[in-house]
């Protein structure tokens, strides 16, 4: 069981994961529900791509994330604060 989940792509995992979730009570979202709200910006990046496009999020102060998979830049929804 543990090599299929290994082998499933970070969205394949937190669909999975959300789809679990409600039948489970007594499980709390924490930081996933965070997460969850994330959406691409850009997919099918080459590394360099994603790099510059990384850095000027972070010249603009905007939150993302690079999800293990590669090649995704996500991006928090419009109007979305951090408050972490």
């Amino acid at each position: 069981m543990k090599s299929v989940f290994a082998n499933l792509t970070l969205r394949q995992r937190v669909t999975i994961g959300l789809m679990v979730m409600p039948s489970q009570p007594h499980v709390r979202p924490g930081p996933l529900a965070k997460e969850a709200d994330f959406k691409p910006l850009y997919t099918g990046l080459a590394p360099e791509d994603a790099g510059a496009i990384v850095q000027k999020l972070k010249e603009s102060g905007v939150d993302y994330r690079l999800p293990e998979s590669g090649g995704v830049v996500m991006v928090p929804p419009p109007g979305w604060r951090n408050c972490a």
